[in-house]
């Protein structure tokens, strides 16, 4: 059996996938986070300096930030500082 091209191997041979990520750039990151890796894996990097690099690169890729979660919980459920007060 011949091994499948780099695409086709990345997307576990199905070519409808392979297309699909290498118009939409996912191939491109996928190479890109490869040589982030190696250089780490080598010392040419440091951790702090790649996650950095990945966090510039796309802002809008981050998970919002949830800044008061146990707040959030009691509002929810109705459980709280203020629980069974009146107002």
């Amino acid at each position: 059996m011949l091994p499948l091209p780099p695409r086709l191997a990345a997307s576990a041979g199905n070519p409808g996938l392979a297309l699909t990520w290498a118009r939409g750039g996912r191939l491109a990151m996928r190479d890109e986070v490869a040589a982030h890796l190696r250089a780490l894996q080598e010392g040419k990097a440091n951790a702090v300096e790649i996650a950095n690099a990945w966090a510039k690169a796309e802002p809008d890729a981050r998970p919002p930030v949830r800044r008061n979660a146990r707040a959030g919980r009691s509002q929810r459920t109705g459980a709280g500082v203020n629980a069974g007060r009146s107002p």
